[in-house]
This record gives structure tokens, C-alpha cells and sequence, in this order.
């Protein structure tokens, strides 16, 4: 499958909601996402799903309406995100929000705590490479999710490593083996 690569560096939302809408087909949303930290065990004490609005855009992106990501209580009752976004978007690995809860579910209320971590998206041309870019992003540091219904690799560029360890990902953009989004960036250019 081959993804044309955008002019601006973005996945284009075409793509992903042609894949995602085909692909969910009678799965219930919202996403949600599974991985290995390497966080601290004492994040795993009280983790729970917390659900994040999704706006879609002019052209329908997000693919969803919500996203599920994991959440640490903390002691002060907020919670750390513990595990990086697919879609949301101004959210990272490690950030600390405040919920509501409706109905006996958690829902983001604000950013209490932004922690230094980057997070983008990228979706490789030839889905069959998803491994071979997760384990060379591994490599500098930078953590990843896959999501293996669209093929769509998450990744957390931690605030201690620095942000040309992306340089991989921008040649790999040159080459047409990739498209990629930020979805937030704290590293300082």
C-alpha cells in the first residue's frame, strides 16, 4: 500500500480516515492503545482509561471521535499520561491532566503539567517497515506505539533526547518511505 507524500509534512487526513473508516468498520471508539513503558513501576499502581474528545477537521480528521489513553493517578488526583497519543493533539507522554468524571468514565478536563516530551505521527509507505523505523526511533531514545489497524506509528521524543534524532524520520520523508504530523512539539529548534 503506498501513501502519498504531502507537500506541507503532514499525514494527509484522506489517508488516514480512508484507513481507519475501512479498517473500524464495526469496532466500537474510541481508540485506544496498548505498549510497553519504560516508566517507573510506581506509575502502574492506579492507571486508568481516560477518554479525550476529538474535533475533527474541514476534511473529517480525526478518524474518531475519541481517544482512550492510559493515565497514572497521582497523589494530588490528577493523572499522568502513560502512553503516547495517536490523535490528540497539544497532549504527551508524561503530561499531567485533570479529569471529570461523567457517567464512570474519566474525561480530560485541562493540561495541569506539561512534561518535555515531543510527540508525532508517522505512517510509513510500505506498513511491512513499521518495525524496522519503530527499532531505529528506539535507537536515540525516542519511545513508540503501533497501531496496527491503520499501520500508524505514535512517537515520543523524550524532552532528554534531542530532537535531531527526527532527522531519521525527515529522510526517510525526503525518500517517500514516510508521512508524519506533530502533534506537539516542546523541543526548542
Amino acid at each position: 500500500m503506498w501513501f502519498p507524500a504531502p507537500k506541507v509534512g503532514i499525514i494527509p487526513p484522506e489517508t488516514l480516515l480512508t484507513l481507519v473508516g475501512n479498517a473500524t468498520a464495526g469496532f466500537p471508539t474510541p481508540l485506544s492503545h496498548t505498549r510497553a513503558t519504560n516508566k517507573s513501576e510506581e506509575l502502574v499502581k492506579d492507571r486508568r482509561k481516560i477518554r479525550f474528545q476529538l474535533e475533527r477537521d474541514e476534511h473529517g480528521y480525526a478518524p474518531t471521535n475519541f481517544e482512550g489513553l492510559r493515565g497514572a493517578m497521582r497523589a494530588d488526583g490528577n493523572f499522568m499520561i502513560d502512553n503516547i497519543p495517536f490523535f490528540v493533539r497539544g497532549l504527551s507522554d508524561g503530561d499531567v491532566v485533570s479529569v471529570r468524571r461523567e457517567a464512570g468514565e474519566l474525561i480530560f478536563a485541562e493540561l495541569v503539567e506539561p512534561s518535555t516530551s515531543s510527540t508525532f505521527r508517522v505512517i510509513p509507505t510500505d506498513l511491512a517497515k513499521s518495525a524496522e523505523i519503530r527499532a531505529d526511533l528506539k535507537e536515540p531514545g525516542c519511545g513508540t506505539e503501533y497501531d496496527q489497524v491503520v499501520g500508524l506509528i505514535s512517537v515520543d521524543v523524550p524532552g532528554s533526547t534531542p530532537i535531531e534524532s527526527l532527522d531519521y524520520i525527515l529522510e526517510k520523508k525526503r525518500d517517500g518511505a514516510v508521512d508524519f504530523e506533530e502533534g506537539v512539539l516542546r523541543h526548542e529548534l
